[in-house]
């Protein structure tokens, strides 16, 4: 029987032993470095569980040996995850009873990053994830719906000067030209928005988030501040590899009102 798992924020936990090469491919896929299996290591911004204890076990056990784990979700590379060209990550709800079925979905490795990030910081529900998921069960980003908008990267950057929260909105407009590796330095990049029905909800979330190692965003405070006053508005995530961005944009001008960087590692 499997030990307890460690309460350390987000885990990943091996399940099958049979492909020691794929599991390397694994971890590097989900931190972000590609086929490199020594690609950001020491960075990750969860914990591996790699422990033989673990071989063969089955959900409910790994579930069982989480019971005290702080988290409300799990990570689990199975057989699946370790043999299938997508390695798609096995994502568990832990179910608040024992007597609940877990709910589950898998994520192709390429989008691992961006599920960690939002539920770790319950920025995006475990619910939201599991209906985005492929008829296959599987998430591979979400789609754009007639809800959704793209925003040109240019407008972002022309509209920062007439945006309250300058120190904040400068630090974004830096990582927009000189970081995101996912955007490159074009002013015709696409960014996608998705609409936020009331600010008060999303300022909720907010204070019940919590935040890898502890650290405040920077910017977190102005935008709960913002978010008290309720009303729609769209809603930008940009991910990169050690941090992410959540913006607010004014529902009409689209100027950003409110930003928060989340960084992922110390």
């Amino acid at each position: 029987m499997p030990h307890d798992i460690p309460d350390a924020g987000s885990v990943l936990v091996r399940t099958w032993f049979g492909d020691d090469a794929a599991w390397n491919a694994v971890v590097a896929e989900t931190r972000g470095g590609g086929a490199d299996p020594t690609a950001e290591a020491g960075t990750s911004p969860f914990t591996a569980v790699d422990d033989r204890d673990f071989d063969g076990a089955t959900t409910d056990q790994v579930i069982q040996a989480a019971k005290s784990h702080s988290s409300s979700y799990l990570f689990l590379a199975d057989r699946t995850t370790l043999t299938d060209p997508e390695h798609p990550v096995l994502v568990v709800d832990l179910p608040d009873s024992q007597s609940d079925s877990p709910a589950t979905f898998r994520v192709a490795s390429s989008q691992f990053g961006d599920v960690e990030s939002n539920l770790a910081t319950a920025n995006v529900d475990f619910a939201d994830f599991l209906s985005a998921a492929d008829a296959d069960g599987v998430f591979r980003g979400f789609h754009v719906t007639a809800e959704q908008r793209h925003i040109e990267k240019g407008h972002i950057l022309d509209a920062i000067p007439e945006s309250p929260g300058a120190e904040t909105l400068e630090l974004l407009r830096s990582d927009l030209e000189n970081t995101f590796s996912a955007y490159p330095n074009s002013r015709s990049v696409q960014l996608p928005a998705v609409p936020i029905a009331d600010l008060r909800s999303r300022r909720a979330e907010l204070l019940t988030s919590t935040f890898p190692y502890g650290k405040t965003p920077f910017g977190y405070e102005d935008m709960l501040r913002f978010c008290e006053a309720g009303g729609p508005a769209w809603g930008l995530h940009l991910p990169d590899v050690d941090f992410y961005w959540s913006v607010v944009l004014d529902i009409d001008t689209l100027v950003p009102v409110a930003a928060m960087r989340v960084d992922k590692f110390v």
